[in-house]
């Protein structure tokens, strides 16, 4: 960098509202990665280039110092804030991709919750079952350690009824009809889910 480029300084990134500006936020970030010389530690990930702990330090910073008012959102989705030795790239992408996940967030509230976001989770906007899954544990994680009283049996029904959205019908019909008569408990529902997507996810 030249002495007028060294003399630079970068305005703050924008915070992340929602997908009223996602895109936004990200070309700002891309270009603010790129201006420090680490565009590779946000677009790459650890097999394609090698990452010092300092500046994935610094990375996972930038992003975090924008994404404030949507920090309960990502916690839901499963990340941890509290881990020390994390990917910027892995960070990026959960959020880039929560966005595509509920494209209807632009009225992003801080004060949803994991129980909130778990009942109006639905299967179709997720690229497998396997993904969906993952999404389900994840939020019903987060509920328990809030100490949310929402009952097994309303996340077995919530589940359930998202199913239904997925080309899987002979497991929905078998769930459904058992959820029905009162024989699912919310551990048999996550046992048949995770055998179903052991041998292949989704069925045409």
């Amino acid at each position: 960098m030249d002495s007028n480029g060294a003399k630079l300084q970068l305005p703050a990134i924008p915070s992340l509202k929602g997908k009223e500006n996602i895109g936004q936020w990200k070309n700002i970030i891309i270009q603010t990665f790129r201006f420090h010389g680490m565009l590779d530690y946000l677009l790459q990930d650890s097999t394609q280039v090698v990452k010092t702990p300092e500046m994935k330090a610094f990375g996972i910073i930038l992003i975090m110092s924008s994404v404030s008012p949507v920090t309960k959102f990502i916690e839901a989705a499963g990340w941890n804030f509290a881990e020390v030795d994390q990917d910027p790239k892995d960070l990026y992408d959960l959020i880039v991709k929560l966005y595509r996940w509920r494209p209807h967030m632009e009225d992003i509230d801080v004060t949803y919750d994991p129980s909130d976001l778990f009942r109006d989770l639905a299967a179709g906007y997720f690229e497998s079952i396997e993904e969906w899954h993952q999404k389900v544990l994840d939020l019903r994680r987060q509920m328990e350690r809030a100490d949310d009283d929402f009952c097994d049996d309303e996340a077995t029904e919530i589940v359930v009824d998202s199913l239904a959205v997925l080309k899987v019908p002979p497991l929905y019909n078998l769930l459904s009809e058992r959820l029905a008569s009162g024989d699912l408990t919310w551990r048999e529902l996550m046992e048949e889910i995770a055998s179903k997507c052991a041998w292949g996810g989704r069925e045409n």
